[in-house]
């Protein structure tokens, strides 16, 4: 295998500079040019990856068992997504913003009709009667799919959406 210095080590795993820098520590190097620390990849690749110095040896089989299962799950991910089992991060937020503006709309117009009704109450036990009727009546209006989702895509409603 090639002697590489710490850029070309991070190009190929993937990994930041610092990060293999860091893990190569312990690792013998040869000097080259321009002062560039040259390990060997035999011994540089285990010491990035971490792998048991004790293990030398990948099972390839169990490898692409753990690949295969992976893929799998992905697929399966995706086709779930196809179907519409799942909701959109944007259209769930936007569902969930829906119900609380409505249900926010409604908690604010309570005291503009109860005030009305309050006036002509005789005592407590019927203005508690009026706060509590006015409240279940929103809380009923608040109840219908149409209310809480007026303006947000079918398929937060659990149909996928055809766009």
């Amino acid at each position: 295998m090639p002697m590489m210095n710490l850029a070309q080590y991070a190009e190929m795993t993937g990994f930041n500079r610092e990060t293999v820098k860091t893990r190569l520590v312990d690792v013998p190097y040869e000097t080259g040019p321009r002062a560039s620390r040259l390990y060997d990849s035999r011994k540089a690749l285990p010491a990035i990856y971490k792998v048991d110095q004790l293990d030398k040896t990948v099972d390839l089989t169990q490898a692409r068992a753990v690949l295969a299962t992976k893929q799998s799950a992905k697929i399966d991910l995706d086709m779930e997504l196809k179907r519409g089992d799942f909701v959109v991060r944007t259209e769930a937020r936007d569902g969930i913003i829906a119900v609380f503006t409505a249900f926010r709309s409604k908690m604010l117009g309570l005291p503009t009709k109860a005030v009305p009704r309050l006036k002509t109450a005789a005592n407590d036990v019927e203005q508690e009667q009026i706060i509590v009727e006015l409240v279940h009546d929103a809380l009923k209006e608040l109840k219908t799919p149409d209310v809480l989702l007026g303006g947000v895509s079918q398929s937060v409603r659990g149909v996928p959406s055809s766009t």
